[in-house]
């Protein structure tokens, strides 16, 4: 979409094109409806906080 092949090692965004790439990955993994992030009122975030329901009798 930007049409930027610029070397990743230079690139200003490489931040975000990286939280971008997790973000999808997860989102494949355990949907939208599971995948949260959290921010404290002065910003500063968790960026991926995944949802899951344990079930009963299974040991972790």
């Amino acid at each position: 979409m930007l049409n930027n092949f610029t070397k990743l090692s230079i690139r200003a965004d490489k931040g975000e094109l990286l939280e971008n790439y997790v973000h999808n990955r997860l989102y494949g993994l355990y949907g939208g409806d599971n995948l949260h992030f959290w921010r404290t009122a002065d910003g500063n975030e968790v960026d991926f906080i995944i949802e899951e329901t344990l079930e009963s009798g299974k040991a972790y």
